[in-house]
């Protein structure tokens, strides 16, 4: 004897029958993951640069799937990506890493993209079989050295013949020819106390007199007493921050005290266009991977396909004058896919390397390259606001 069905039985089972039928259709649900790791400054006061690549991230894994995933050896894959906050905070950077590693057992990590916290990491992953990928200053000197042979600096480097410091210095000169006093204010932290020997260097390399290396405190508002004494130093150019959010006070006090020429490595050219006008005949001078608020760059392929992914991502439009951050990590990774490809493994490390090590690759945004000690190489821009204009200078290391 059959038995009826209620109306709640027969929702209950329709509803199955539409949701395993979503799934049998739904794109990328038959593909294998590989897990990478991903412990990036998210909040914090290196959000700034740690947000920007972790939706980058998000979105080249998003790609990678829309698309079909990739092939190694066979089988189909795409990138599970395991994402902490480490809230900019070195012990809990080593915490997610330590989960990461010893938990997860990933095998592709990305950690962390700040010197602070990348420091007490690179003690973690020293000698284990782990591709590492971090955009930290401080881990740029460490490449190739032993138990860190996996290990891939994702920033354009800033010492060496082809490293920023000199490339800007020379550009400064270009575009401010009477200079010859220069000052230094960074934040007091590993990362400004390694950047003012580097640039430092490139100065006084170039006949320039370095009248103060000044620092100051982490999450301070007031840069009067020290911008008051360097400017009795009478410097025609001032090195500045490493932060927007530091810069933007520091710019406005410095200009109400009659600075008028400045320079920096990591300050996005809005930070300056914002006070253009009080700049004027002066110069604002830095460095950027690639100018995201000019329309024509807007207009490329690679560009729109980002732009419209991450509007399916988040939302919401991406801030542009951010977006070149994402450098450090978006085509890395399409970069890592690569290497999976040409060697036929997802999990072999060494062999992984072996691949990344002098590889060249045309990707959706920027062309990069790692030499063969595993820093990156990306194309970039040198910047000047003056007289309420910017100007850029293309840069192929």
């Amino acid at each position: 004897m059959m038995r009826r069905l209620t109306c709640g039985w027969i929702v209950l089972l329709i509803t199955a029958a539409v949701f395993l039928a979503g799934c049998g259709g739904k794109q990328g649900s038959s593909l294998r993951e590989v897990p990478v790791g991903v412990v990036i400054e998210q909040t914090g006061p290196q959000a700034v640069w740690g947000l920007p690549r972790v939706e980058a991230m998000q979105v080249a894994a998003y790609q990678i799937e829309k698309a079909g995933g990739f092939d190694v050896s066979g089988t189909k894959y795409k990138l599970k990506l395991l994402i902490y906050d480490n809230r900019s905070k070195p012990d809990e950077s080593v915490a997610f890493v330590k989960r990461l590693l010893d938990v997860d057992k990933v095998k592709i990590l990305f950690a962390t993209q700040t010197t602070p916290c990348t420091l007490p990491v690179l003690d973690l992953i020293r000698g284990r079989q782990v591709l590492h990928f971090t955009a930290a200053t401080a881990h740029q000197k460490m490449l190739g050295q032993p138990g860190y042979e996996y290990s891939f600096n994702c920033y354009n480097a800033d010492f060496g013949p082809n490293g920023t410091a000199n490339k800007l210095v020379d550009y400064v000169l270009r575009k401010i020819p009477g200079v010859k006093k220069v000052a230094f204010l960074d934040q007091n932290n590993a990362l400004g106390k390694m950047l003012v020997p580097i640039y430092s260097e490139a100065c006084r390399a170039r006949g320039l007199e370095v009248v103060a290396e000044e620092y100051y405190p982490t999450g301070t508002t007031d840069f009067y007493p020290q911008l008051s004494k360097i400017a009795a130093l009478k410097p025609d150019l001032l090195f500045m921050g490493n932060t927007d959010e530091d810069v933007r006070p520091m710019l406005k006090q410095a200009l109400e005290l009659g600075f008028r020429n400045f320079a920096t490595n990591r300050i996005t050219p809005k930070v300056a266009l914002e006070r253009k006008d009080d700049i004027a005949s002066g110069h604002f001078i830095g460095v950027e991977e690639k100018n995201f608020l000019d329309p024509q760059t807007r207009s490329l392929p690679g560009v729109q396909e980002f732009i419209t992914d991450y509007k399916h991502l988040f939302g919401r439009e991406p801030d542009y004058a951010m977006i070149p951050r994402a450098a450090a990590v978006y085509e890395p990774l399409y970069a890592i896919v690569e290497a999976m490809k040409k060697t036929g493994t997802v999990e072999d490390v060494p062999k992984l390397a072996a691949a990344l090590h002098g590889m060249r690759y045309e990707g959706k945004i920027w062309t990069i390259s790692f030499d063969g000690k595993g820093q990156i190489l990306v194309d970039y821009f040198m910047y000047d606001v003056h007289d309420g204009q910017i100007e850029r200078e293309h840069v192929t290391p």
